[in-house]
């Protein structure tokens, strides 16, 4: 099957990469340029990043089978 428009999410830099198509961010009132680098951000896109590179390293562990794909997905963002 074809991954999605917006492009297969399997590792951490593919998800870091994705978070940079925001059009506008505001963060505590000022918009931010760099917002995945951002001190208030960036501890969050690092650990959410971490689960992918789980997956990507022990897929025992990281990935678990989606029910609607019948496919492995992250197990960190599977629901």
């Amino acid at each position: 099957s074809s991954p999605p428009a917006c492009g297969r999410l399997d590792t951490n830099e593919a998800y870091i990469k994705s978070l940079g198509s925001a059009n506008e961010v505001y963060i505590l009132g000022k918009k931010v340029k760099d917002y995945v680098r951002h001190p208030i951000i960036a501890p969050s896109v690092n650990a959410v990043a971490e689960t992918f590179r789980l997956a990507a390293d022990n897929p025992e562990l990281g990935t678990a089978t989606s029910q609607l794909t019948n496919s492995k997905v992250n197990r960190f963002t599977h629901v």
